[in-house]
């Protein structure tokens, strides 16, 4: 048998290497345990102290003031948070208080819903306090702070791109609505509570508002975001009143529809003077009222608008140049400014709808006119139509431009006014043809520089660029019955002619009548009104023409020249003062013919009954057949006066002399009429030319003389030739 040894051996087993995946798992556990400490170690990490230390010390560098932060914490399940945030002023302002203090500011991400493609995250701000002051310089510290960081870029180039060309802006065409991606898929909701905003100037303190809320709100499958303020005002240096504030908005991000609300309790419209004053120093030198109300709006994405509510402003003051230099003051203002703007038509056209609007300032209202009433009164439904209504007594209280006469005058006017929906479209003599208005005015006694008017009534229109003022029937001026019509031309270029026709009968004369009928009875040029003492009745009929425009560069004496008129003018019972350069007329022929040829009564002259026709035209008034019956004479007169005051008039005394026992004989010699008594120089400055009675006499002596000798002489020479006989 043989032996094994010879044989040979079979090989030994050798060891396997690791398998690959084993070192992959063992790594990838690793990594996840590493991860996991990682986010389980970050939000202590974040909290550490010197995280907190380093973030002050960077933020008080850069602003450059002490700055301070009391913790700085994040969770993954409540997100973010900073806490005990506090920001000093900078030199020149006020250490006692810093300028932004926060007591805790925090957000929040949902991580679970991102996964799904869905972002929800939301914030808030917790003890905000803002304190703005600003120097006499004009500087705030927010802009000492914050101002030389922020910069502001113009213009429509964008930046390049590295690399690349130029970054277009992306537009949206006129008239379409952006479109808005993915905004089904985002929600959030951002909320401050218990914020104080204070604005001091020069250390007085000129707003102060706290408890201030505000919550911005959008859910998800919604376009909709929606805004909520609340605020408290507090008392200031100007105003110690306490008011409230809300504001509402909801925004259709698609749709572009605003809705908007506004509520007010005890605003005090004082607090906002410096501010106004900011802006429009020295125009509004008083500014006062307490506003109660609420007032929602509406603003379509079309175009549309509407507006309702209700505010009322507790004793209104208004005072400055802003204002004309009126003081307007009332008890109480209410606004109800319900209107609708419909969307533009293919035409432009907007139908705009204000029958509840009502606007009551006291002595001013303004309220709507509905549909039915526009058709009736102003002929055109389609008008912008509002009713305005104004107290006379109480607008002449506010002082400036309006006139003081008005005060005291029980006076009231109404009107309606219809404008065209769209204004923009129209040219000035367009919009001129297409405005109606209709309206009166009344007053129970009104005096205006010495007339008096009583039971006065206007009715006006306005249609087609004609207008029309025409005096009520029982309208009188100094206890006269008065008519006066106005008509002038709005709606074509030129200069517009205009006419006016006038008739007052049975009128008291006064001193203001002195300067009105100078022009037309020149015996009262020179005077004084108030020395001159006029008395007496008149009538005065007239009928006016001319334009209602300037020409270019014209004043109103040239613009008066441009006017025609014809009239008649009757005095009764009239008496006055004349002035010292005519006070020859009272006895213009001399004292010798006694008390018959003496034309007053003492030192006033007197006109029995005067009556004139006269005319105006290119800047002259001329008087024709003029009789001054004076003592049941006649005496004659004709005139010519310029507008700017030039004044011929002669005076025909022929009728005087005749009265005279031995007038008529020298009114004979005189062949018939005495020379006429001349009136010359100025309305203002006149001149009395009278005629020389004693050089008449003797003329007409020396005339009779010269044929009583021929009469003499005839009848001698005929008894000579009759003793020849």
């Amino acid at each position: 048998m043989e032996s094994s040894s010879g044989s040979p051996s079979a090989p030994a087993d050798s060891p396997l290497p690791p398998k690959k995946r084993r070192r992959f798992w063992r790594v990838f556990w690793v990594l996840l345990v590493l991860f996991a400490l990682l986010i389980l170690a970050l939000p202590h990490a974040i909290a550490l102290d010197f995280v907190r230390v380093e973030a002050q010390a960077n933020l008080s560098q850069a602003l450059g003031v002490p700055c301070r932060i009391d913790r700085i914490g994040f969770s993954w399940f409540s997100g973010v948070g900073v806490q005990g945030v506090e920001i000093s002023n900078p030199p020149g302002f006020s250490r006692e208080q810093p300028c932004l203090r926060l007591a805790r500011i925090g957000g929040d991400i949902s991580l679970s819903k991102a996964l799904s493609g869905r972002i929800d995250f939301g914030g808030s701000v917790d003890g905000l306090e803002i304190r703005i002051e600003e120097d006499a310089a004009g500087n705030t510290n927010f802009a000492t702070l914050f101002g030389s960081s922020v910069e502001v870029h113009s213009g429509s180039t964008s930046e390049p791109r590295p690399g690349g060309r130029p970054r277009q802006p992306t537009t949206t065409p006129k008239g379409d609505k952006p479109q808005v991606q993915g905004l089904e898929r985002l929600q959030f909701d951002l909320r401050l509570r218990e914020a104080l905003l204070e604005i001091r100037r020069n250390g007085a303190l000129v707003e102060a508002v706290s408890n201030i809320s505000c919550n911005a709100q959008k859910t998800f499958d919604s376009k909709k975001v929606t805004l909520d303020l609340t605020a408290d005002l507090q008392p200031t240096a100007t105003s110690p009143q306490l008011g409230q504030l809300a504001v509402k908005v909801d925004a259709d991000v698609t749709t572009q529809d605003l809705d908007f609300m506004f509520s007010a309790a005890g605003l005090d419209l004082s607090r906002y003077h410096p501010l106004v004053a900011a802006f429009l120093p020295g125009q509004l030198t008083e500014l006062a009222g307490l506003v109660d109300g609420t007032l929602t709006a509406r603003v379509s994405g079309d175009g549309a608008v509407s507006v309702d509510g209700n505010l009322t402003v507790r004793e209104p003051r208004l005072a400055g140049p802003l204002v004309r230099g009126m003081h307007i003051a009332s008890d109480r203002w209410v606004i109800a400014p319900t209107l609708s703007v419909a969307s533009a038509t293919t035409e432009g056209l907007q139908h705009v709808v204000t029958d509840r609007f009502d606007a009551d300032f006291g002595c001013v209202r303004l309220r709507g006119v509905g549909q039915e009433e526009r058709q009736t009164l102003l002929g055109d439904a389609r008008l912008l139509a509002f009713r305005c209504e104004a107290d006379l007594d109480a607008l002449a209280a506010f002082g400036g431009p309006m006139p003081s006469w008005l005060a005291g005058t029980k006076g009231r006017t109404e009107c309606v006014i219809g404008i065209p929906p769209s204004l923009q479209q129209l040219g000035i003599e367009e919009l001129q043809r297409q405005i109606v208005v209709v309206g009166t005015a009344s007053s129970e006694r009104l005096a205006v520089q010495g007339y008096e008017f009583t039971g006065l009534g206007l009715s006006s229109s306005l249609r087609g660029g004609r207008l029309e003022v025409t005096t009520t029937q029982d309208s009188k001026l100094n206890r006269g019955p008065l008519t006066a019509t106005l008509t002038a031309e709005f709606g074509d270029a030129g200069r517009r002619p205009a006419t006016l026709r006038l008739a007052w009968t049975d009128g008291q004369l006064g001193a203001p009548a002195t300067g009105l009928l100078r022009h037309l009875v020149p015996l009262l040029t020179g005077l004084d009104a108030e020395a001159a003492d006029l008395r007496g009745i008149g009538e005065l009929q007239f009928e006016a023409t001319g334009p209602s425009a300037f020409a270019p560069g014209q004043n109103w004496l040239q613009l008066l020249d441009d006017w025609s008129a014809d009239g008649h003018l009757a005095l009764r019972e009239t008496s006055f003062a004349p002035a010292p350069a005519l006070r020859g007329l009272l006895q213009p022929l001399g004292a010798a013919l006694g008390d018959a040829a003496t034309l007053g009564d003492g030192n006033r002259l007197a006109i029995d009954a005067f009556r004139c026709e006269f005319r105006m035209d290119k800047g002259h008034v001329t008087t024709k057949l003029g009789e001054w019956l004076a003592h049941g004479q006649k005496i004659g007169l004709k005139s010519s006066v310029g507008l700017d005051g030039k004044l011929a008039c002669d005076i025909d005394f022929s009728g005087l002399l005749a009265a005279h026992k031995d007038g008529a004989r020298v009114l004979a010699a005189l062949g018939g009429s005495l020379p006429a008594a001349n009136l010359g120089g100025t309305l203002d400055a006149p001149t009395l030319g009278l005629p020389d009675l004693a050089a008449a006499v003797r003329q007409a002596a020396t005339k009779e003389l010269e044929k009583k000798g021929g009469d003499l002489l005839k009848r001698g020479l005929d008894e000579l030739l009759k003793r020849k006989n």
